[in-house]
């Protein structure tokens, strides 16, 4: 009889250890997948990553250029208004001068 209880036993702790063994490599088949997925997912958001900051070293690029070019012309603006200025000043000097 004690022989049959145990047979019994072992029969149960043989069935229960297959079930978890199961259990085991299929979330360890789980978990590789999902590493898997969270790898590429990573991968995908640093080339997002880079993707931005490349576009926007390129508006930097084009803010700069942008700049420079609006400093040249209000130089230029102000180095013609400069020579009106000057220009007519010494016109008045002149007809002044010119009338004493």
């Amino acid at each position: 009889m004690n022989e049959l209880i145990l047979a019994y036993g072992l029969g149960v702790v043989s069935v229960s250890v297959l079930i978890l063994m199961r259990v085991v490599l299929r979330s360890d088949k789980k978990v590789t997948e999902l590493e898997q997925v969270i790898e590429n997912s990573m991968r995908d958001h640093q080339t997002s990553l880079q993707d931005v900051y490349r576009q926007i070293e390129t508006v930097e690029r084009k803010v700069a250029y942008q700049n420079q070019e609006l400093d040249r012309k209000i130089d230029s603006r102000i180095d013609k208004l400069d020579f009106r200025i000057t220009d007519q000043l010494n016109y008045i000097k002149s007809k002044s001068a010119q009338d004493y």
